[in-house]
């Protein structure tokens, strides 16, 4: 099986560089390969940061932009990180259903990552059945 590609962008503080580091840090290397190229990445990671209007709107503009890359790109799975979803989840997901994953900072990350791509290649694999 192919490695997936990981792209992470990191926006805001310190604190979300390392948080980005942690995360890119928990991808297993023998299942994924870490690329800098959002087009040629199979999944993408908004890492954000909302600690002020201007960092909110950033974050939600560099969303929007990685979206892109899902009808433009490789993308199939678009995870977003870091403050932003961890203080306006429910409002996010409500209008940004581009995104896949909405994730608290850090921890856990790779997990749900790995957890919803077994999901979809179960719904490819039922999909191709049928």
């Amino acid at each position: 099986m192919d490695k997936l590609k990981v792209s992470l962008i990191s926006l805001g503080c310190p604190k979300n560089l390392v948080d980005s580091e942690v995360m890119l840090g928990q991808f297993p290397l023998d299942r994924y390969e870490i690329v800098t190229d959002e087009s040629a990445a199979d999944i993408i990671i908004v890492n954000t940061c909302s600690f002020i209007n201007d960092a909110k709107e950033e974050s939600v503009d560099t969303i929007l932009e990685a979206a892109d890359y899902k009808e433009d790109g490789n993308c199939k799975i678009l995870v977003v990180a870091g403050c932003l979803p961890q203080r306006y989840k429910g409002k996010l997901q409500k209008q940004m259903p581009e995104v896949d994953l909405f994730s608290a900072p850090a921890k856990g990350t790779h997990r749900r990552v790995d957890r919803r791509i077994s999901v979809d290649r179960l719904s490819d694999a039922g999909d191709r059945s049928s």
